[in-house]
């Protein structure tokens, strides 16, 4: 039997446009998480990734997210038994971790991953998955290429004070909790939330706060 580093690549989706359709941003992932399958960083790639916060609901009679990362995967050379789909009803970084942990990583007893992303998406995830999978698990980072990294930074300040509104409270590891929040201060996710009052309740939160998030992703970055 090979040996491998780790026991996954989970493999993050980058959202879609308006028409459904994957972003490059996402085809970079997948690209990164074949090269170090083919290099025997890990046995599988776990892809996750339903329909992105963002797009309109319209969008989701077209093919999901995970579905054509799987087959950019495929055409790569990955056999789709080692190409696994996950958290198709994820529409974002903490459904995909809570999803993934639920569905793959906990029936397979998997407790050392890698986490294939972005470069200025890679700090956010890696504290996302931490505190979603707890203490028990390795999590590890790899980045993908990315371009015009700046604006994107940007975008990632305002995904961290989600998260860490989404998430205040909950204990690393607990499933349930975490499960609820979701539920409840996320869109997509049969509620009546949107993302502009998502936005605006992270915003007042951290002004609460006494350890303010873009303070800490800058330490990340």
């Amino acid at each position: 039997m090979p040996e491998f580093a780790t026991d996954a690549l989970v493999t993050l989706g980058g959202g879609t446009n308006r028409h459904g359709v994957i972003l490059p941003r996402s085809l970079a992932r997948i690209d990164e998480a074949v090269h170090q399958y083919h290099n025997g960083e890990a046995p599988c790639i776990i892809l996750v990734g339903g329909y992105w916060l963002m797009t309109d609901d319209s969008s989701k009679s077209g093919t999901s997210e995970v579905q054509q990362m799987e087959d950019r995967a495929l055409a790569l050379g990955v056999p789709s038994v080692n190409a696994i789909k996950a958290a198709l009803k994820s529409r974002e970084t903490i459904g995909n971790a809570l999803f993934a942990k639920q569905e793959i990583l906990e029936p397979n007893n998997w407790k050392n991953i890698d986490v294939v992303t972005s470069i200025t998406h890679l700090p956010r995830s890696l504290v996302t998955f931490k505190h979603i999978l707890g203490p028990e698990y390795q999590v590890n980072g790899i980045e993908a290429p990315e371009k015009w990294v700046l604006p994107k930074k940007a975008y990632e300040v305002l995904g961290l004070m989600m998260q860490r509104y989404v998430l205040d409270g909950t204990k690393p590891g607990d499933n349930e909790a975490i499960h609820a929040r979701l539920l409840e201060r996320v869109p997509g996710y049969d509620n009546d939330v949107t993302p502009k009052e998502l936005a605006l309740k992270s915003l007042l939160h951290v002004v609460k706060s006494d350890e303010p998030a873009f303070y800490t992703l800058a330490q990340a970055a």
